[in-house]
């Protein structure tokens, strides 16, 4: 529901410059447009019960992994992710042709297992992608990570309780596969980018 809809554009840049302060204008998109990248205001916020400090983090703004640099290091990379997903395909191919083999000749395959191999297998290639695609538009909300600093430096200097952060995609996983997706690490380096400057300057802010 667009509930600004019947704003004139006058009140509509009042409502925005009250409620949705940010650095770049074009971050504060108030229309959902399927199929493209949009933000929408208010999907991060923090809020504070029982003397704790909650943040909601929206995720999906700085999940995407970085591209691969154009240096030596770089297409070396390359060269072993296009050797990832080469193996990772082969060995797709081969849970598939085993558990043909076994329906057809025993019926007694466990399907769920291969199944959910071959769904592990999809969404690390899935993940290699990503990673392959190069993309000059950054996809980080900067606006995001500047604010969640600020306000954890403030809850800091308030002497709250305790500070709690959630969101969608995990920084570290126990999953061995997962542990180096890029979509596991851009999460881990973007939070660290807000988490230890703070940290560095713990001192003083007793």
């Amino acid at each position: 529901m667009d509930y600004l809809y019947g704003l004139s554009d006058s009140e509509l840049q009042q409502h925005l410059d009250t409620h949705y302060p940010s650095a770049s204008q074009s971050e504060r998109c108030l229309r959902y447009r399927p199929g493209e990248f949009t933000r929408l205001p208010n999907r991060y916020y923090q809020f504070r019960l029982y003397e704790i400090d909650f943040f909601a983090l929206d995720s999906n703004t700085f999940n995407a992994p970085q591209s691969l640099p154009d240096t030596e290091a770089g297409k070396l990379r390359r060269q072993q992710l296009l050797e990832d997903r080469q193996a990772l395909m082969q060995k797709k191919t081969e849970v598939l042709r085993a558990a043909a083999v076994e329906t057809a000749t025993t019926m007694n395959l466990d399907i769920e297992e291969a199944y959910s191999k071959v769904e592990q297998l999809e969404e690390q290639v899935l993940d290699i992608d990503k990673q392959l695609a190069r993309s000059t538009e950054s996809t980080i909300n900067i606006d995001q990570l500047t604010w969640l600093k600020r306000q954890l430096i403030k809850s800091w200097r308030e002497d709250v309780r305790g500070r709690i952060l959630f969101f969608h995609h995990p920084p570290y996983v126990t999953e061995a596969t997962k542990w180096y997706q890029g979509q596991t690490l851009a999460v881990r380096q973007n939070l660290r980018w807000v988490l230890i400057p703070i940290s560095l300057q713990e001192c003083n802010f007793n």
